[in-house]
């Protein structure tokens, strides 16, 4: 895995959340696991205010998908495997 890669969501929120940011530095590579921010569908997200810096929108493939940065968390390695 490497550093702002971007992979499928494979976790049971896939529908809104299809894509997770990879964060994590590449001097921890041999770690099991991986930091990641889930980029959610705008088109699934309620019309809110946030704070643009810490939840930016980014394009993929034409599709806008927020950048979720206050709910980081960890997944497995293994999802290198879908990217």
């Amino acid at each position: 895995m490497a550093r702002f890669d971007v992979y499928a969501n494979l976790g049971s929120h896939a529908k809104t959340t299809p894509y997770l940011l990879d964060v994590q530095s590449d001097l921890l590579d041999d770690l099991d696991s991986r930091v990641v921010i889930p980029l959610r569908s705008l088109q699934q997200f309620p019309k809110v205010n946030l704070p643009a810096r810490l939840t930016p929108i980014i394009t993929i493939d034409r599709n806008k998908f927020l950048l979720k940065t206050p709910k980081w968390q960890l997944c497995p390695s293994a999802y290198s495997d879908h990217r």
